[in-house]
């Protein structure tokens, strides 16, 4: 993700930074910051959607940070412009301009992160995402959820394996709404589309990784997990269908 911080007081910028790479860290996000001491700077060489984000103070010297948007707005339309101000009494002004947020100084950790949270739901508006404290997870690259003492092991088709402090039944509610996700015993849910084969007492993912079974309704998750590849099959042929 490329980002843009145009600030002329090298203070507020510099913490900015600090706080953007605390969040990239913390997310696990490849970010890549260019700043700016001025809105001049930053035209200078501006090409539409090089940035996905700028974060723009809105009083500098020379050209205020509005009379920028305004410029930018000419002939990009998509990337997402977050103002800072020491004051809300130019948010009237700044949201004519289709900004994304607006950010009051001080800066505070907590308020960057949510506008950065809301940036990554809208990046990956085509695709859910799992947040939490220590990462950012997209749906499709979950494998499997395994209950854990006070956590959780979250195994990914990267081979990555991130480990939430939050109890196994709090993600299946995050996951619920995604009909991927099929809860195969106490504690054990596997996303079904990495599912090489499933029986009523065995669940073999395509990392060969084998998984137990609940016994009692092994049955009934059989069938669950028949059904979801039926319908998946039978959407991808209507889909080809529509596009010849």
């Amino acid at each position: 993700m490329n980002i843009a911080v145009v600030d002329d007081i090298s203070m507020e910028a510099n913490l900015l930074n600090r706080i953007l790479n605390e969040y990239a860290g913390e997310r696990d996000l490849d970010i890549r910051l260019e700043c700016f001491i001025s809105a001049e700077e930053l035209l200078k060489n501006y090409m539409p959607t090089r940035y996905t984000v700028i974060f723009m103070d809105i009083f500098m010297d020379g050209m205020s940070g509005i009379e920028a948007a305004e410029k930018i707005r000419e002939t990009d339309n998509e990337t997402l412009i977050v103002f800072l101000t020491g004051s809300p009494e130019y948010m009237a002004d700044a949201f004519k301009c289709h900004a994304f947020d607006y950010i009051v100084k001080p800066l505070e950790k907590q308020r960057l992160y949510t506008v950065m949270d809301d940036i990554l739901k809208l990046e990956n508006k085509n695709e859910d995402v799992f947040l939490y404290d220590g990462g950012c997870i997209p749906y499709s690259g979950i494998i499997s959820i395994i209950s854990s003492d006070h956590y959780v092991e979250i195994l990914c088709r990267d081979n990555t394996c991130h480990k939430p402090r939050m109890k196994f039944s709090a993600v299946l509610d995050i996951l619920s709404s995604d009909g991927r996700f099929l809860q195969i015993n106490r504690g054990v849910a596997v996303n079904m589309d990495y599912v090489r084969s499933f029986s009523t007492s065995v669940c073999v993912l395509e990392n060969g990784t084998q998984l137990p079974v609940h016994t009692r309704n092994g049955r009934t998750l059989e069938q669950t997990y028949l059904k979801y590849i039926f319908d998946r099959i039978r959407s991808k042929g209507i889909e080809r269908g529509k596009r010849i």
